[in-house]
């Protein structure tokens, strides 16, 4: 499990103060960045090297609570499942009072960076993600 903590800023909300729907993923998927450059991957590098991808091919997310500009998240990453080709991991975000705020689920498939094709998950990327089963 890795844990990432958040400010709600001022434009990822709506006209209501609320969290944009859609800024959730990005929450999620900072937590995600963040959780790698910890382990020393950086998805930059990933990129450059062009040598394989990680897809998110699914993403889903339920909503507990509103979530308002300014407020402290709490977000757990967690992996749900580890294939050969693909992880499923899940993030339970809470407000600082300690309530789930919101749950986000996304899957992501490796693949071979020319031909598209999906491809074992590399080594260093298994290796880590690993460290997010319970």
């Amino acid at each position: 499990m890795h844990g990432y903590k958040t400010k709600v800023k001022l434009f990822q909300t709506d006209a209501a103060g609320k969290l944009f729907f859609s800024n959730l993923f990005m929450i999620a998927h900072e937590c995600y960045e963040n959780y790698f450059y910890d382990n020393q991957i950086k998805i930059s590098d990933i990129i450059r090297k062009k040598k394989f991808l990680i897809s998110i091919v699914h993403a889903e997310a339920d909503y507990v609570r509103p979530i308002f500009n300014d407020e402290i998240l709490f977000v757990l990453m967690e992996a749900e499942k580890i294939g050969n080709r693909s992880y499923t991991l899940n993030f339970n975000i809470k407000k600082q009072n300690g309530k789930q705020a919101a749950k986000v689920t996304t899957v992501h498939v490796t693949s071979d960076y020319s031909s598209g094709k999906s491809i074992v998950i590399p080594k260093d990327v298994k290796r880590i993600i690993s460290k997010l089963s319970s």
